[in-house]
């Protein structure tokens, strides 16, 4: 009989295949054409297979809830955009959770996009759209207003957007 720990250990090698097979998979990537959506799709197929990977847990361990998203999201888009650089031959870097300057109180965005030592973009994702589900673009918009203010501000970048992010332009809100 294998004691709980060796039993474990078996779990735990299959957790550490996991980033060896995705660096395997990426390194594979080279100029793949990439298809209508294709990526928007893959993003929707991995959330997809870690939603239900939850869900069998939630069997297994009778929870009440499957836990959340966000990071393993966060995660996912910065994959798919480094594959979308590498297939294009951008000449960007791609990080996540990194201080834009370094100094205390400086933003530290889910995803920035570089090129060199000048951020040229900024992504926040958001998985849980809460109770404010029916009229969250309003929100989002104000939210956003506010966001890109402060953002120009304090990395003195010019606000082409007058404030507004494209999406809401266009709706007028």
């Amino acid at each position: 009989m294998k004691s709980i720990l060796t039993l474990e250990k078996e779990i735990s090698e299959v957790y550490k295949k996991i980033p060896k097979v995705i660096e395997l998979v990426y390194n594979e990537i080279n100029d793949q054409a990439i298809g209508d959506n294709e990526i928007t799709k893959s993003i929707l197929y991995r959330l997809h297979t870690f939603y239900h990977y939850q869900y069998e847990l939630d069997t297994v361990y009778k929870r009440g809830y499957t836990p959340p998203a966000a990071d393993f999201f966060t995660e996912t888009v910065l994959y798919y955009l480094n594959v979308f650089c590498k297939i294009n031959k951008l000449d960007y870097e791609i990080k996540s959770e990194v201080a834009i300057k370094r100094k205390r109180g400086s933003i530290r965005p889910d995803i920035s996009i570089w090129k060199g030592e000048d951020v040229i973009a900024i992504i926040e994702c958001k998985t849980q759209l809460g109770y404010n589900r029916h009229s969250w673009q309003e929100v989002y918009c104000v939210e956003m207003r506010y966001s890109i203010g402060r953002w120009t501000e304090r990395l003195h970048i010019k606000d082409n957007f007058r404030g507004r992010p494209p999406c809401c332009s266009s709706r007028g809100i």
